[in-house]
């Protein structure tokens, strides 16, 4: 349809591949491009893989949003459609002009609790819209575009941290993590055996005293293409608000 519009709103179908070779985050990137009148808005739902994916479609959009200062906002949304599917989504806010500030809200926690037999939940939209309207720096963080880190990574709580770190008591001291360890480059590793053994996220704990993992209760993957750390070291993850470690 040759028309432009002063809003859309839509959520591209997930993991989907046109002929042409687009995904959904090109599908976002063109509806602005070709369907929004200058100063139109966008409101979309993604996967959260939008906010920390180094894949090339992501990439460009990340890119030709901050580029051209249209992003407005971000909410990260709490698993609300099991059972349906588990992925994680977001809410996305864009408007075609150029803007100052951005947004991004961790609304990961608003929801109801589940029935049992599915795991899903209510999202608790007013608790939610109230607390985006009072900028409350608990779960909302607002800054210009030259506060966004250089890797694009726009998860809403990696710039949240700050805001909720705990008052040290007496004789503690609040460190950085970079302070008190070295970064370990990441090896792109080409491996076409089975039943290879690889350490991920989903393996970590917040529990310091149940950290040490046993090799026996690694799964087994296969991976064409990992990017691994072959050395010992500490595997550290900020996940849903909580650093866990193995």
């Amino acid at each position: 349809v040759d028309k432009l519009f002063n809003y859309v709103l839509f959520t591209p179908p997930f993991a989907f591949k046109s002929l042409d070779g687009y995904d959904e985050f090109d599908a976002v990137r063109m509806a602005i491009e070709n369907k929004l009148i200058d100063g139109g808005k966008l409101c979309c739902i993604l996967p959260s893989s939008f906010l920390y994916s180094s894949s090339k479609s992501v990439i460009r959009l990340k890119e030709y949003l901050i580029n051209n200062k249209y992003l407005r906002s971000i909410i990260s949304l709490p698993q609300i459609f099991a059972p349906i599917t588990q992925i994680n989504t977001i809410v996305l806010l864009a408007e075609k002009c150029e803007g100052e500030n951005i947004a991004l809200v961790d609304g990961s926690s608003f929801v109801t609790e589940g029935l049992k037999e599915n795991g899903g939940g209510r999202l608790k939209a007013e608790s939610l819209y109230e607390t985006i309207a009072q900028f409350d720096e608990k779960y909302v963080w607002v800054g210009n575009y030259d506060e966004l880190k250089d890797d694009h990574n726009l998860s809403p709580a990696r710039y949240l941290i700050n805001k909720i770190l705990p008052t040290p008591q007496q004789g503690e001291v609040l460190l950085p993590i970079k302070s008190l360890v070295d970064i370990v480059p990441l090896v792109r590793v080409e491996n076409r055996e089975n039943n290879r053994q690889l350490l991920g996220m989903a393996e970590l704990s917040n529990n310091y005293l149940n950290c040490n993992i046993s090799v026996n209760n690694i799964p087994t993957k296969r991976s064409i293409s990992s990017k691994c750390i072959k050395d010992n070291c500490l595997l550290v993850g900020y996940i849903g608000g909580k650093f866990k470690v193995g």
